[in-house]
């Protein structure tokens, strides 16, 4: 591991994901994985950048004790582990993570407490702390997936100095989607684009984020 971190220089956009790899034999890292198509073999916590494996975390290993402590949960604690290992050089990272790991909560205690300036971003879990102003209820009739899709709505947290700049909205594609992220630079409130739900050069306005 300390020889794949001397093997490339770390930029600010970094991911955090879980990886596995097939195995047959008998080790003692070996899990069982019934929900991935690679099947059995070694299942880690990963942290990532431009495609490059920078660190990882055992899954059957036992969570780091500091932060079990402090609350978090083992797949939290195994992330901030993670985040600890990065170079402490004063910038920002940008984290993109997927509904497994992120959630409100962990972004503000990624900000505050992995002594990285971590900010993350990606989709998340509706019952991960998603304001209920956001939610939009999942349809099946074509006419109304149609009538929805593109719909999007969005929050930002004020009030709260510790957490600065962060933001929350749904989407809805095929079904709702909720991102989460206080790595966004920059809010545009309105852009034109093409509905495609109905297949006419209807034009309508929706809002957008850059990270």
């Amino acid at each position: 591991m300390n020889v794949s971190k001397q093997c490339i220089f770390v930029g600010s956009s970094i991911s955090v994901d879980e990886q596995d790899i097939s195995f047959q034999g008998q080790h003692k890292d070996k899990q069982r994985v019934s929900y991935k198509k690679v099947g059995d073999g070694f299942l880690v916590d990963a942290l990532c950048a431009d495609g490059y494996t920078y660190t990882w975390y055992f899954r059957n290993q036992a969570a780091p004790k500091y932060w079990i402590e402090k609350g978090l949960s083992p797949l939290h604690s195994r992330v901030m582990s993670l985040f600890q290992q990065l170079p402490n050089d004063s910038k920002y990272y940008r984290c993109g993570m997927d509904n497994l790991f992120i959630s409100p909560k962990f972004a503000k205690i990624c900000m505050l407490q992995s002594g990285r300036n971590i900010l993350i971003h990606g989709v998340c879990r509706q019952n991960r702390g998603i304001p209920k102003c956001l939610v939009q209820e999942p349809v099946t009739k074509k006419e109304d997936i149609l009538k929805n899709k593109g719909v999007v709505k969005a929050a930002v947290l004020v009030g709260d100095k510790q957490c600065q700049g962060l933001v929350s909205l749904s989407f809805y594609d095929s079904k709702p989607v909720y991102l989460v992220s206080n790595a966004c630079e920059k809010y545009i409130g309105k852009r034109k684009v093409v509905n495609y739900g109905t297949n006419t050069k209807e034009r309508k306005w929706r809002h957008h984020f850059i990270a």
